[in-house]
């Protein structure tokens, strides 16, 4: 069988959230189906880490797709012509996007439906896309794989999708736990107390409600507690950067930009919690990798962020800087808090297993290719 794998976001040195998954999971697919051929297509120039495997054949097609009109091109016009020519008999793409045009059975990852909660958030462009293809892409799928029973049912109710189409996969814990030490390049000393955030920064992520719990926390508490921000700039940040100028504690907070795994281990492992309190995710893969760190969770109360974390997190409401600065105190004053949320998080992350997943999603694949 010769499988199509949507690669696009499998750029070395920026990966995310999504781009995290496929690798995760292709790779293990990769490796359980030996048997198999995986075409790989890139819209871009790769790196060979991503096709060291001799079963995997890579494959560039154009126009890079980063753009509505180009996210067009490449799924209707340029994937349906590189699936024929190279023969594949299933396309799985996990990235939200499909192909319309192609003939064969299509296996469909969507993370979420951010779009349509939060519409003013997403660029006009981007968010007219969303509307019109989402659910063309998802009435074509011959099989939807979701992250989580939240965003299932968010597909349910939004788009009257049958369940049966629906697979809830979790995902797993990136392995970036590491011992090994990246020198601290941003002057911060190593014995700091910190909050620490990480991911893409954008109205989503709730950063300037963290900013602004921050400071009512640090009006409440004697001693220098910093938070630490992870992550690219992505857009519309103008209200972050402008909550932490006017901080009274601007100095002790800190953005840090986008970093090496290494790096995230090292300020994960030594946080006084991690602070991840989205506005909507559908699922929030920073949290596991916390419960991986045996580090403290201050989360949402709502939504998938709820669902992942189980009993591993201490729930705030997102919108009420009263409570997540509650959260925070928490936190820092109580030590057999920190302890029992550690231990529950160990237990939690027993739920979230790559291999399974990939099993999993493999399982679906034969099954669409025998239909």
């Amino acid at each position: 069988m010769r499988i199509a794998l949507n690669a696009r976001f499998l750029i070395e040195g920026k990966m995310e959230g999504i781009g995290y998954s496929c690798w995760e999971i292709y790779r293990r697919m990769i490796e359980l189906n030996p048997q198999h051929t995986f075409i790989l297509l890139f819209d871009r120039p790769y790196s060979t880490v991503f096709t060291t495997f001799k079963n995997v054949i890579p494959v560039v097609i154009s126009p890079p797709a980063r753009h509505p009109i180009l996210w067009f091109i490449w799924f209707e016009w340029a994937v349906p012509k590189a699936l024929r020519k190279w023969q594949a008999d299933v396309f799985f793409s996990h990235d939200g996007f499909t192909s319309l045009m192609t003939t064969i059975p299509v296996f469909l990852t969507i993370h979420d439906l951010a779009f349509l909660a939060f519409p003013k958030q997403v660029p006009f462009l981007v968010h007219y896309f969303y509307k019109i293809f989402t659910p063309l892409y998802l009435k074509k799928a011959n099989h939807i794989f979701t992250v989580s029973n939240f965003v299932k049912e968010d597909i349910q109710t939004k788009y009257g999708i049958h369940p049966a189409k629906i697979s809830v996969i979790y995902n797993g814990s990136r392995n970036i736990m590491t011992n090994d030490f990246e020198p601290i390049k941003h002057k911060i000393p190593a014995s700091s107390t910190y909050f620490f955030y990480y991911g893409a920064i954008h109205p989503r992520k709730n950063i300037e409600n963290a900013i602004k719990s921050y400071n009512l926390f640090r009006a409440q508490n004697e001693g220098q507690i910093l938070f630490l921000f992870a992550g690219r700039m992505a857009w519309s940040t103008r209200e972050v950067e402008k909550a932490w100028k006017e901080s009274p504690y601007a100095e002790d907070i800190h953005f840090l930009g986008y970093l090496s795994d290494t790096s995230i281990s090292y300020y994960l492992k030594h946080a006084l919690a991690l602070v991840y309190i989205s506005l909507h995710e559908g699922f929030g893969m920073p949290i596991i990798e916390a419960f991986a760190a045996e580090t403290p969770v201050i989360t949402s109360n709502n939504g998938a962020l709820a669902e992942i974390s189980g009993e591993g997190a201490l729930l705030v409401n997102p919108l009420d800087i009263n409570d997540i600065a509650r959260g925070l105190n928490e936190i820092h004053k109580n030590t057999s808090l920190r302890r029992s949320l550690t231990e529950a998080g160990k237990i939690e992350l027993n739920r979230f297993n790559w291999d399974n997943s990939a099993q999993i999603c493999s399982g679906i694949i034969t099954q669409l290719a025998k239909d």
